[in-house]
């Protein structure tokens, strides 16, 4: 690998886990266009890491990273570290292949086949096709295990729903929501997995709101999915991860969201939005890796405002019930430690990321799972 090749594949890595910030084009298309690529390669490539937002900001930058590298190619031809750039690298030991990671939990949970065959994986009893718990009940569990009751919790009536946020409205204690006259799961079909400060705050473009980035009172859940991968592939990825991943004693809870996909929710507990999303990073490496966008998690939606469906609640557009296919077995709380995902993700086979500190990287020597 060329040093041009490193330092490109270390843009990228950083576009990632900054949230994929205007800042963080200027330098992916830098060394992209200095490698030759197209605007069309280095959005596959900042697709194949999870962002999806900044096409034609790439397409933009590409015009004037394209001139710079010229430019500097004509200014500094003879200057050797210039050229050196080109040369080869000092070869590093290679990096662990984590493609296949997805397709390996598939195959691990193969023999289950049914939503029915899911639930009777949870630790909790929470019904079956044939004698269903009500709707109420199934709600609770699911709210129970991701907030406490002071939580400020935020329920939209829909993926359309852009209602502002209004706390004693759609944004109030979980408390407040279970003792309510309309029940969560009559409300609305979606929960932001975050609790909120219930205070405002202000928007990136300056607005006033209840229901900013910057409202966010603890960084304490990330949402995977699948939003191309046939159903029944889903439930067996989803039936291996818990048998297999370690990663699985970080899991809250699964929902079927009416029938499209499975809603995942883990506990990370981040301490802050940086660390959030170094997490967020962390499972990209592992479930966004393979070249088939099918069995790629959807990146674009993991995002710290994120919601899940609400277990349940009837969808407004195909009229469909979301249910709870998973229940951790305690309210508000993983099955592992608050220390990051990376000790779980040694585990799964990954090395460390370079922009793990040494306290996180002492973590990644645990054996392989096998």
């Amino acid at each position: 690998m060329t040093n041009v090749e490193r330092r490109f594949e270390d843009a990228l890595a950083a576009f990632s886990l900054s949230g994929n910030r205007w800042e963080g084009v200027k330098g992916l298309t830098y060394w992209g266009a200095a490698l030759g690529m197209s605007a069309d390669d280095v959005i596959a490539a900042a697709h194949g890491v999870g962002v999806h937002s900044r096409d034609a900001d790439i397409r933009r930058s590409m015009v004037s990273a394209a001139e710079k590298v010229a430019a500097n190619a004509a200014r500094f031809s003879n200057r050797t570290w210039c050229a050196s750039y080109h040369n080869e690298a000092p070869r590093r030991s290679p990096k662990p292949k984590v493609a296949g990671r997805v397709r390996e939990l598939i195959e691990a949970g193969q023999d289950v086949e049914t939503e029915d065959a899911l639930r009777a994986m949870s630790p909790v009893d929470i019904g079956a096709d044939d004698n269903p718990m009500s709707s109420k009940a199934v709600c609770e569990i699911q709210l129970a295990r991701l907030f406490a009751p002071a939580d400020m919790v935020r329920i939209r009536r829909s993926k359309d729903d852009n209602t502002r946020s209004r706390p004693g409205a759609n944004l109030k204690t979980l408390g407040d929501w279970l003792s309510g006259d309309i029940h969560p799961a009559a409300f609305g079909e979606i929960v932001r997995v975050n609790p909120l400060t219930g205070k405002e705050g202000l928007t990136r473009d300056g607005r006033a709101s209840f229901d900013a980035q910057s409202c966010i009172a603890a960084y304490r859940h990330v949402v995977m999915e699948f939003d191309l991968m046939p159903w029944e592939q889903q439930i067996r990825f989803w039936a291996g991860f818990i048998r297999r991943s370690p990663m699985s004693e970080r899991l809250i809870c699964l929902v079927d969201s009416g029938g499209k996909s499975i809603h995942g929710v883990l506990r990370v507990d981040a301490p802050t939005e940086g660390k959030w999303m170094e997490y967020k990073a962390e499972l990209l490496s592992l479930y966004a890796a393979d070249p088939d966008s099918n069995y790629r998690i959807d990146g674009q939606a993991m995002m710290p405002l994120t919601g899940c469906r609400l277990a349940g609640a009837t969808r407004n557009d195909t009229g469909r019930t979301q249910k709870l296919l998973w229940a951790c077995a305690s309210p508000r709380e993983g099955h592992g430690s608050s220390l990051g995902l990376s000790k779980s993700r040694a585990r799964e086979g990954v090395g460390p990321r370079k922009t793990l500190s040494f306290r996180r990287q002492k973590f990644l020597s645990a054996e392989k799972i096998k």
